[in-house]
């Protein structure tokens, strides 16, 4: 299926539906999400949140939470640097291999900004021959990998390309500047969720708006599981305080 034409739901015990998947469908007779879809813009002003489920799941205690997202997935260009905004972090998947498809991987580096590692196996093993199949792609995406199990799987399709997560400030502002290979640069903006007790924001913020300058591509997660949306478009505003980009 192609999710990203058009918003869809997802109603199979598949990829991010697949959280209480079970409790779910006893208390509601049905558990769905919604798979966003894809919308190019050129101003900040243009992205809003949405209405749809993103993520659902029971709690320790019982209760059901719900979690809405990002009203689209976001493409834009920044200084020629093609850009994807989306929720949940999975959709990074979706990118990365669409745009290794006839690449060579030793000349290519992810740089991973998260605090959550994201590296559980995925529950549907991927095939590295479908790797260059942009359908197969675009349906393991939303159906075969989740939130926390979306790298391991790429990596299996490019294991000759390099991956480093940064996992503190203090990594960050540490890293270099000058890289030697082309850089995939993956931003969760929950890095600087309020309960990750960050310490240098400002200095933070300012080293990866160095990075994104040069970067090869660029995917950046809002993540509604770990922080409130409304800020994560405030950290948003402070990677690309211009606020106006060119449309892909």
């Amino acid at each position: 299926m192609r999710y990203y034409h058009s918003p869809q739901e997802l109603s199979a015990r598949k990829g991010n539906n697949l959280l209480s998947y079970q409790e779910r469908v006893s208390l509601l007779w049905k558990a769905q999400i919604y798979i966003p879809s894809i919308n190019r813009i050129s101003s900040l002003e243009e992205i809003s949140l949405s209405w749809e489920l993103r993520i659902q799941e029971i709690n320790e205690h019982g209760h059901l939470e719900n979690w809405h997202g990002l009203a689209h997935i976001y493409e834009f260009t920044h200084n020629n640097t093609f850009i994807s905004l989306f929720d949940n972090h999975n959709h990074a998947f979706r990118y990365w291999s669409t745009f290794m498809i006839g690449k060579d991987a030793h000349q290519h580096q992810i740089l991973h900004i998260d605090q959550h590692s994201d590296f559980n196996p995925p529950l549907v093993p991927i095939d590295a021959q479908q790797r260059e199949h942009r359908d197969y792609l675009n349906t393991y995406w939303v159906e075969g990998c989740q939130i926390s199990s979306f790298i391991r799987p790429f990596l299996e399709l490019y294991p000759e390309c390099d991956y480093l997560r940064i996992r503190s400030e203090h990594q960050l502002l540490e890293f270099p500047l000058k890289i030697h290979k082309k850089l995939i640069l993956d931003i969760d903006l929950d890095f600087w969720a309020p309960s990750m007790s960050p310490e240098f924001l400002d200095k933070s913020l300012s080293k990866t708006r160095q990075l994104i300058e040069i970067a090869d591509l660029v995917t950046i997660a809002s993540s509604p599981l770990f922080l409130e949306q409304e800020y994560a478009l405030q950290l948003l505003s402070s990677l690309f305080p211009a606020g106006i980009w060119k449309s892909v």
